[in-house]
């Protein structure tokens, strides 16, 4: 969110620290007051700055209603985002900020975290300045996402112009240290954090994914945990010291515990050698159960001795360590046949499996009701504070009053809705800084003027379209003063917060726009999420030794309910004359199975197709080769030149492919998809080997054969280059 603060001087109103009676416990909640009604503010509101930090059971992974930064899956149905919802209608003004992100471990909250980074080679052909004109081609077609929140940063940089044909850019985008947005002015601090230093998801494959899951590799997974027990505790007195310095000196630290992985139902993995030859068991879910339990006592022991350096007077920081009991009974069941219905916890019912052993909505709920036993830290308007030192306006009388400062604007956000879905603005943060508020002023649409004006500080409303923008809201107070707060809001079609022309399914949602065969189609419209073959880039000028997967890795079999999607790889190919390429492609039929395929060409005197997919270059031209199974068809445009381009014979100066997976299931296939720069010189070609052949088979097409576990590196090498990819077999 983006807001107007005003300067925090003497107020005509006197204030005071609002504590609310009851004192903060470091330990079990029990011993902290109750939130009751008496503890309600009275008016003028009373202000909390509250900043959620730390991962993805902070963030909101498993709630839904995602937006911000890619991959942190921030909700505004997150425990956080209910709990200030909570103290709003009780009365407060809360600016609630959230900075939490899927995935964050410890040292992103003081140190950047470094989300994501990729380089393509653009050609920019006769252009003055190739590398800025490859730059701009780069920021155009979001090459490491779109910026969506004001803590990431999106970095290019652009390298290997040649000749003005192209040049290769390079990005970063990185997430600010989530501590820059604790302030001076922050009365709350609240975070769930370490999860990931203990390797959370590797617990989950190993401990309960199907076919990954393994007694030795969860007891080893576990016993890695219990190792990083004493760097975990150290990072955490740091963290937790460090963001008390940051914030209000009378401010309020509050960590969160996580919940157990799993119900207390029997589960031991064994492994086999045969079916009837056990050579190991592992109690995984008592393990990860105790494991739970100790890392409870690693943060305890940890805000202990935060609490033994804090200042005197300051406010202990507080643990709630009531999660594992309050969700008792809601854990997922560990057994993959089994399901506990009344689970508060994911395990793999969602299609976004960053969602998978985090909080579902309910869960998310219960945690927000757990912060409702705490005390609540919060300040009045116009109180100043610096240092240790708290200053309040002077009452004596017979002075002129001073001056009254213009009001607080506050305005929840940014959002991501879809077109013509309702959203409800939420102002209730914005506070007078004395009498009252008494108007809302609201532009919806950037354009500086205000659309709509209420006595109420939230309002409903939906966009018919598409829009990517500011939108504001002035308040104003009793006396006329007035002050203006802002947010970004993303309407699309599938309100997952990536413009159209950037998503990799504009019609679906999904926020972390996951492609696990890197086909440029995301998994969540991919019919075929892991298709046996990876694309080629349509911009690649196709050479006579180009290697392709082979023909039997597109299978057909007649669907006998109908066709209900036909793809091909690419939806383009550039030939020379005289060579062929096959560019496979699937029909999928209404049960699942795969339907035959007819091929035809427009023009076959530019190029024919056989039955299987080949297409031949015949002569220069362009043709449309069409792929159809019933009413269902997909095409792919041709063109064919005589001679192979300008460059094409050019050193090959970098490779890289697509398509091959971190992780692999023995018995399982991978396509590998190799590519180079600059654009396929004719006769080179792709070539693919493995380090460990017996862990993981590879063919000179690029078909990835998963034989046993263990860990091989892919090398792909085109010309003198060559680039390497580590698999985990599992």
């Amino acid at each position: 969110m983006t807001h107007l603060h005003t300067r925090r001087t003497c107020a005509a109103l006197i204030a005071s620290i609002a504590l609310v009676s009851g004192s903060m416990s470091p330990g079990s909640p029990s011993q902290a007051a109750a939130f009751t009604a008496s503890n309600a503010p009275t008016a003028p509101a009373q202000v909390v700055k509250f900043v959620q930090l730390g991962d993805s059971y902070s963030a909101g992974n498993g709630a839904t209603g995602y937006y911000g930064a890619a991959g942190c899956y921030r909700s505004h149905n997150g425990w956080g985002s209910q709990y200030s919802a909570y103290l709003r209608d009780a009365g407060y003004a809360v600016d609630f900020t959230t900075v939490a992100c899927s995935g964050g471990v410890l040292d992103d909250i003081l140190n950047p975290n470094v989300m994501e980074t990729g380089w393509f080679y653009y050609l920019t052909p006769l252009a003055r300045d190739a590398a800025a004109t490859a730059i701009a081609k780069a920021k155009a077609g979001g090459l490491c996402g779109v910026k969506k929140s004001d803590d990431e940063q999106i970095d290019y940089t652009a390298s290997a112009v040649v000749n003005r044909v192209g040049a290769k850019v390079s990005c970063t985008r990185t997430v600010r240290p989530q501590i820059d947005s604790v302030t001076s002015e922050t009365d709350l601090v609240a975070l769930t954090m370490g999860g990931n230093d203990l390797k959370f998801l590797d617990l989950i494959a190993w401990c309960f994914v199907p076919v990954a899951r393994s007694a030795g590799r969860c007891r080893a997974q576990v016993n890695k945990a219990y190792d990083e027990f004493t760097t975990i505790q150290s990072k955490l007195v740091t963290t937790l010291t460090e963001i008390r310095a940051r914030m209000s000196p009378t401010g309020q630290i509050v960590l969160v515990s996580y919940p157990y992985m799993a119900t207390t139902d029997s589960y031991v993995l064994n492994d086999f050698v045969l079916p009837q030859f056990i050579i190991d068991s592992f109690d995984a879910g008592t393990a990860t159960r105790t494991l739970g339990d100790a890392y409870d006592g690693v943060q305890a022991a940890a805000i202990d001795a935060v609490n033994a350096t804090a200042a005197a007077g300051a406010n202990p920081v507080a643990f709630i360590d009531t999660v594992k009991s309050a969700f008792a009974g809601h854990e997922p069941h560990p057994a993959f046949l089994k399901v506990n219905r009344d689970r508060w916890v994911h395990e793999f019912d969602s299609l976004v499996y960053m969602e998978w052993y985090h909080p579902n909505l309910t869960g998310h709920t219960q945690e927000a009701t757990l912060l409702r036993r705490l005390p609540v830290p919060a300040h009045g308007p116009g109180i100043v504070t610096s240092g240790d030192v708290v200053a309040l306006p002077d009452p004596s009388g017979g002075e002129p009053a001073p001056p009254v400062d213009p009001p607080v604007a506050v305005l929840d956000g940014p959002f991501d809705v879809a077109t013509d879905e309702e959203l409800t603005l939420d102002a209730r943060g914005s506070y007078a800084m004395s009498g009252a508020l008494v108007s809302y002023d609201w532009d919806l649409d950037g354009d500086g003027e205000w659309d709509q004006s209420t006595a109420e500080p939230t309002l409903s409303t939906a966009w018919p379209e598409a829009f990517e923008g500011t939108v504001s809201v002035q308040v104003t107070d009793d006396s006329g003063a007035s002050a203006i707060g802002s947010t970004t809001v993303s309407v699309s079609r599938d309100a997952d917060g990536i413009p159209d022309g950037a998503d990799n399914c504009p019609a679906a949602y999904n926020p972390g726009q996951e492609d696990a065969d890197g086909d440029g189609q995301g998994d969540g419209c991919d019919t075929t999420p892991t298709p046996p073959s990876a694309p080629v880039d349509p911009g690649t000028w196709v050479g006579v030794n180009t290697e392709v997967p082979p023909a039997d890795a597109f299978a057909a079999s007649t669907a006998p309910t109908g066709t209900v999607a036909v793809k091909t790889a690419q939806p383009r190919v550039r030939l020379v004359k005289g060579t062929t390429t096959r560019i496979p492609a699937l029909a999928l039929g209404a049960d699942g199975t795969k339907a035959a395929l007819t091929w035809g060409s427009s023009t076959k005197k530019v190029a024919t197709v056989s039955a299987t997919g080949t297409i031949t270059a015949k002569r220069a031209g362009k043709a449309t080769i069409t792929v159809q199974s019933g009413d269902r068809k997909a095409t792919i445009a041709v063109t064919v030149v005589a001679k192979a381009p300008r460059g094409a014979k050019a050193r090959v100066t970098s490779v890289q492919a697509t398509g091959i997976p971190a992780v692999l299931a023995a018995g399982t296939t991978a396509f590998a998809a190799g590519s180079y720069v600059p654009a396929s010189p004719v006769g080179v070609k792709v070539t693919y080997t493995s380090s460990n052949p017996a862990v993981l088979g590879v063919d000179k097409a690029g078909r990835l054969t998963a034989l046993a576990p263990g860990v091989a590196t892919v090398t792909v090498k085109a010309g003198k280059e060559s680039a390497t990819y580590p698999v985990t077999v599992m």
